[in-house]
This record gives C-alpha cells, structure tokens and sequence, in this order.
C-alpha cells in the first residue's frame, strides 16, 4: 500500500511539473496563438496499474477542448517516446466562463460544457439534435440536459413533445433575471480534465 501511495504522489508532482512546462510551451510557442477557440487545459498524467480508474470512455468533446488535448498529447509524446495517452473524459471538469449580463464563471463537466457550447450557435435544440452534435448517446445526453434544466440554465419549450424530440434553450433575460441568463455566448476558459494515463 506505501509503495502504490509514493507512486500516486509521484504521479501528483509529475504531474504538476508538466503543465507547468506546457502552459510555458504553449505561450513561448509561435505556431499557437491563443484564441478564443483554444482552451487551456491541466492534465493529471496518471500511471496505469497505480490509480483505480475505470476504463477510457468513449465520450466526444467539443473541438475547442480536442485541440488542446490533441496538443498536450503531442507535448507529452515528445517528451516520452513510446508512452500512452488514455484520456478519461467522463472524469473531467471545466470552468466556464459564460457572458450574459455580467460575467459568471461556472464549474461543469465536459460533457455539460458540450451541450451548453452546441448553443452558440442556436438558440433552441430539440434534445435529439443536441445528440447529434455533441455525439453523446441519449442515456448520457439526458441526464445532463436534466442537470442543466435543473441548474437553470436551459428550459424546456412548452410546446414541444416527446423526450428526444422536447426541445431545450437557453434561459434568457426575458424569462427571469433571478439566475444568471446565458445569452451571450458559453465560452471555455480553462478544462482540467480527470487525467491521461502513461
């Protein structure tokens, strides 16, 4: 048992050491300019056999959250040859910075982010739609919808019917000013997610 409790702590500082090198990689390098459609993201690096993680999901991410993984994958693979990424999305979470009539950041996980960022560029989805676009499976998909009606920050249209054809949107400033009212645009500002797996 110490012995398995030194390597998670190794893991733990490791960890920390790399991100801190690739924040510093990602600012000093001239062929990533930082924009609003990158996301910066705090990878844990944890050693497989070591933690007691379920295996890899199969959960999609948004494209903005897929860059900068795509990026800390090729940070990590130049510097150890012939290590494995395993991402486990499921075990991630990200801060979100959402600009409605004033800024709030919100703590979620990635695959609430994904739902919410599908509505930058519509106002109402049916919730069979939001599958489609997040690639999300509806007993995954409906759950999260739930917590974000719930959290209110989507409704439900009255008008529409059917669970997977029951459309959601953003809650707006017309329906309430008691909760924040995400009009603007959802925005990802930083994404820690639950770790890669050497």
């Amino acid at each position: 048992f110490i012995s398995r409790l030194q390597r998670m702590l190794a893991d733990k500082g490791r960890s920390e050491e790399l991100a801190e090198q690739f924040t510093h990689h990602r600012t000093s390098s001239s062929s990533h300019s930082h924009s609003s459609s990158s996301i910066g993201i705090r990878a844990l690096v944890l050693t497989t056999g070591t933690w007691p993680l379920p295996p890899p999901d199969a959960i999609s991410c948004p494209d903005p959250l897929r860059r900068s993984m795509d990026a800390f994958s090729r940070f990590y693979e130049s510097k150890y040859r012939g290590r494995r990424l395993s991402w486990h999305i499921g075990l991630s979470r990200g801060e979100v910075r959402a600009y409605m009539d004033k800024t709030y950041d919100l703590q979620m996980t990635v695959t609430q982010l994904a739902t919410l960022l599908v509505f930058n560029s519509v106002t109402s989805a049916p919730i069979s739609e939001l599958g489609n676009r997040t690639g999300l499976e509806m007993q995954i998909l409906l759950p999260v919808v739930a917590s974000l009606v719930k959290a209110k920050l989507l409704l439900v249209n009255d008008e529409s019917n059917g669970n997977t054809q029951r459309a959601v949107r953003l809650k707006s400033q017309e329906d309430s000013t008691q909760h924040p009212n995400p009009t603007g645009e959802v925005q990802a500002e930083t994404a820690d997610d639950g770790g890669g797996e050497a």
